[in-house]
């Protein structure tokens, strides 16, 4: 995780604005992808999801 807030300052938003807000770097987009596919991580992913709304979105470089 390179950074993450929990009162994100919004400049401009099309819905919600969110809770939090965290920055993760990856090497490659193959990488990011095998992190949210990676099955002995599905119990954290469940509990993100079961905590709230969120969104992934890929930068890539």
């Amino acid at each position: 995780m390179l950074a993450a807030d929990p009162e994100p300052l919004v400049l401009e938003a099309a819905s919600d604005t969110p809770d939090m807000t965290a920055l993760l770097s990856f090497p490659n987009l193959e990488a990011a992808q095998a992190w949210r596919d990676d099955p002995d991580l599905a119990d954290i992913h469940a509990l993100r999801n079961k905590g709230g709304k969120s969104t992934i979105v890929v930068l890539p470089s």
